[in-house]
This record gives structure tokens, C-alpha cells and sequence, in this order.
């Protein structure tokens, strides 16, 4: 079963969205038509809208949120090293400050740290080892004094070491936990894996559900022959879809298709439940009736497709309750 791309999930939901109305239109006002107790249209279109907020969030994390906490991050640092505020300004005159300080003789003027490689993961590298150094230089004083850089002081350095290192976490946790959880979340919400991974209260478990309910509501109706497709690029190759139809027999099903055309079909094959059944194709125009015996279908046939010799899929099947028997 392949994950459906973004397009493809918002057009499933748009178009359950246009069908429930009209199935309930069908129906007493008193007795609309529940997926289960409890849930019916409004609370599927509330689990739609919960998706499309998720979505909303992680857009506004990715696209406001982590570009607002590394601007900030980086105007504490600076992104210009010729002006103030950012003490990066400060760090680029510190040798001369210290220098002044303690006179240019003093060891501590030529052990100076070197800024080195300016970029996010090493400011509060660079601005540790600049508050060890202050520290060093404003204890050599006699007496031990505070040295300062116009207004700037080392507990102003300090300070932008703590609001980096802040504005560094969160930027990780939003990244890593928040971000990661949203998109699990997500994933979980929508629920197109394969139904051994699959919540029960997601998306594609509720429309499936409500699927079923319509075709028991109204079998052979034009409300169960418009469903809409759960998963409209099913097949991942783009193989061509066909029409089908079937009715139960006394002992088995009765199994009609429209073949399309060009199609190199060598084999029929039927999955319902755990059975599986493969049947070689003779042609009779372009369409093609099978009796299968020994079945019965429980809810729906659950998988028609058209194969090549190889055992390669080359069409597959969607219900047409509609259709015609030849």
C-alpha cells in the first residue's frame, strides 16, 4: 500500500467531504448515518480539520518559528563583526582591550583566545573560552578589578552565553522532540500503512468504515457507486484501473470486468479475505465474466487486478456497482 502523497490526502478528504452530505440528504434529519455510536459527519470533518492544524503547526515551526530563535540567536552573537550589539564586536577588540588593562607586557595580552571558525554550533565554544579569559584578566589586576569595554562588561558576555545557550535548546528541542512528535502525530492521525500499523480512530480507518457503512446503507445505489477512492494512486506505477462488478451465485460469486485497452493480460487475479485465486484470461471482447466457485464474500471483494505473463500487475480493478453483467 503506498503512503499517499500530501495532494492526494487533502483530495481524499475534500471529496468524503462532498459525499456524506449527500448520502445524509438521503436520510431522516433525526437519523443521519454514523461510522460508529457516536461518530458521524461532524466529528469526521472535526478529524480532518485536527490534520490540517497539525499540518499548520509544524509549517509555523519550520517557517516562523526555527527562523525567528536562530535570527535571535544570532543577533546575541552578531552577524556583523565591525558593530555593536552582538558581542562579536567586542570579542574583535578584546586583545587590545586586555592589553590596556594590564599593559602590553603582561602574559595574559598574548594568550588572548582566538576566535577562530564563526558559525552557530561553536558561539558558545568561542564564548567560553572568552569568559575564562576575563575572568583571568580581571583577577590579575592590583587590586582585582573589573575590566570593561566602553559599557561592556564580562558579566554582559556571560549573559549572552546564557541567552545563546537558551535560544541553542530550544531551537534543538524544536527541532528534535516537537517537531518529530507533530510529524508522528500527524502520520498517525491520517493512517495510510498497512492495517496492522493502523489506529483505529484514524483517518483512513474512519473512512473505510464509512465506506462499508454506505455500501450496507445503500447497496447498488449510485451513492455506493460514487465512494470516493481511499487511495487513488494505489499501485504506485500508475497501472490503468478497470471497472468490475460481482453478484453471489448458489455456489460462489459471478465476477464481471471491462478490459482496457492495450492491456497485455495474461491472468485474473481475486483476493478476498485470506483466499487468493488466479484464473488464466480468455479473452471475449472487452468484456470478461468469470464464475468463481467456492466463495463467499464477506462485505466487499477485497482485490481485482489484471496481470501479464510475468505475474507483473497491469490494471487494477475498482468496484462499479453499476456495471452491467454481460
Amino acid at each position: 500500500m503506498p503512503r499517499l502523497n500530501e495532494a492526494e490526502r487533502t483530495t481524499v478528504m475534500n471529496e468524503f467531504r462532498g459525499h456524506y452530505p449527500l448520502v445524509n440528504a438521503e436520510l431522516p434529519p433525526a437519523t443521519p448515518l454514523m461510522i460508529e455510536p457516536g461518530f458521524g459527519q461532524t466529528e469526521l470533518f472535526a478529524l480532518f480539520d485536527e490534520y490540517h492544524t497539525l499540518g499548520e503547526n509544524i509549517t509555523s515551526a519550520v517557517e516562523i518559528q526555527l527562523p525567528t530563535l536562530r535570527a535571535e540567536r544570532d543577533a546575541i552573537f552578531g552577524t556583523d563583526n565591525t558593530q555593536p550589539p552582538g558581542v562579536w564586536f567586542y570579542l574583535m577588540n578584546y586583545k587590545a582591550a586586555v592589553r590596556t588593562f594590564l599593559g602590553g607586557k603582561h602574559s595574559l595580552g598574548s594568550t588572548v583566545p582566538n576566535i577562530g571558525a564563526v558559525y552557530p554550533a561553536n558561539y558558545l565554544d568561542i564564548l567560553h573560552r572568552f569568559i575564562d579569559h576575563w575572568a583571568l584578566v580581571n583577577a590579575a589586576k592590583t587590586p582585582p578589578a573589573t575590566m570593561t569595554m566602553g559599557v561592556f562588561t564580562l558579566a554582559d558576555l556571560q549573559d549572552a552565553h546564557d541567552l545563546i545557550l537558551e535560544k541553542t535548546r530550544a531551537i534543538d528541542a524544536l527541532e528534535s522532540a516537537k517537531l518529530n512528535a507533530l510529524r508522528a502525530e500527524r502520520e498517525a492521525k491520517f493512517g495510510d500503512v498497512s492495517v496492522e500499523l493502523r489506529e483505529d480512530d484514524s483517518i483512513v480507518a474512519r473512512l473505510q468504515s464509512y465506506s462499508n457503512a454506505v455500501r450496507l446503507s445503500f447497496p447498488n445505489t449510485p451513492l455506493a457507486a460514487s465512494l470516493p477512492s481511499i487511495f487513488p494512486s494505489e499501485g504506485g506505477d500508475n497501472v490503468p484501473k478497470f471497472d468490475f462488478n460481482w453478484q453471489a451465485t448458489l455456489t460462489g460469486i459471478t465476477l464481471w470486468f471491462v478490459v482496457p485497452a492495450d492491456v497485455p493480460v495474461a491472468s485474473v487475479f481475486l483476493k478476498e479475505g485470506a483466499l487468493e485465486l488466479t484464473f488464466p484470461y480468455a479473452p471475449i471482447g472487452n468484456m470478461q465474466s468469470l464464475e468463481v466457485p467456492n466463495i463467499v464474500v464477506t462485505g466487499e471483494v477485497d482485490d481485482v487486478e489484471l496481470r501479464d505473463s510475468t505475474g507483473r500487475t497491469v490494471a487494477e480493478g475498482k468496484r462499479n456497482s453499476g456495471l452491467a453483467a454481460p
